[in-house]
C-alpha cells in the first residue's frame, strides 16, 4: 500500500496519474501451478477465480517483462489471473507492449493459442492462428481484426476507455468502439491464456504496462 501512495504521489508531481506502472514492480514469480514454486513476496497478480485453478506460470522477469507460459515440459495450460487497481475508476488509459514467442501458427491450424484481455466491457483476443489482436464487435457479435502481430515482434497496444451510459473505447487508431455490456466503474484487469500444443519456449510477454487515469 505504501508503494501505491508513493507511486501516485510521484505521478501527480509529474502531472500524470498512474494507477499501475509495471516498471516499478519487483521481479519474481507471481502465480504458478508448479509444486513448491516460491511466489514473490511482492506479487501483484492474483488468481482470477478460486474455482478455476491456474495451470501454468506468470512471472515478472529481470527485464520487467510479465511472462505467461505453460509449466516446464507441458504443451498446454490455462491461466486466468487479474491485476487489481488501487481504486474504482470510470476512465482509464492503458498502454503496453506485447509479443508472442512461438505463439502463432499457420492460419489453417484448428488448434491454437489464445490470449484474452478484459477490462470493463473491453474484450480483446490474441489468436494464435490469426496473427493479430482482435476486438469484440458488438453489432457483428464476433471478434474482428485490429492490430497486426507476428512471432517475436513487440507491438504497442493503447486502450482509452470510458464507463457510463454509453461506454466506448479506442484501440490504437480504432475509435469509438462500443463495449460489450455496460460498466459503471472498473477496478481490475483480467488476463486469460489458453496454451495449446505449445513448444518449450512458447510464451506471451508484456512490458511497459501502465494504467493511466486521465484528467479529461
Amino acid at each position: 500500500m505504501k508503494k501505491i501512495f508513493l507511486l501516485l504521489g510521484a505521478a501527480l508531481f509529474s502531472s500524470t496519474l498512474y494507477a499501475f506502472d509495471l516498471s516499478v514492480e519487483t521481479p519474481g514469480i507471481q502465480v504458478s501451478s508448479v509444486p513448491g514454486a516460491k511466489i514473490s513476496e511482492h506479487a501483484f497478480i492474483r488468481v482470477q477465480r478460486p474455482d478455476r485453478p491456474v495451470d501454468g506460470i506468470v512471472a515478472l522477469n529481470e527485464q520487467k517483462e510479465l511472462v505467461f507460459r505453460p509449466e516446464p515440459g507441458k504443451s498446454s495450460g490455462k491461466i486466468g489471473v487479474l491485476l487489481q487497481l488501487p481504486a474504482k475508476v470510470s476512465r482509464v488509459k492503458i498502454t503496453f507492449e506485447m509479443k508472442g514467442v512461438n505463439f502463432f501458427v499457420s492460419r489453417k491450424m484448428k488448434e491454437f493459442n489464445r490470449f484474452m484481455f478484459y477490462i470493463g466491457g473491453v474484450n480483446l483476443m490474441l489468436r494464435g492462428n490469426a496473427y493479430g489482436l482482435r476486438n469484440y464487435d458488438v453489432d457483428r457479435k464476433t471478434y474482428v481484426h485490429a492490430v497486426d502481430f507476428n512471432n517475436n515482434v513487440w507491438k504497442t497496444v493503447t486502450i482509452d476507455m470510458f464507463c457510463g451510459a454509453k461506454p466506448v473505447y479506442s484501440l490504437n487508431d480504432k475509435k469509438n468502439i462500443i463495449q460489450r455490456g455496460q460498466c459503471e466503474w472498473i477496478n481490475r484487469l483480467i488476463f486469460y491464456c489458453d496454451f495449446v500444443n505449445a513448444a518449450d519456449d512458447t510464451a506471451l510477454y508484456i512490458r511497459n504496462l501502465k494504467v493511466e487515469l486521465p484528467e479529461d
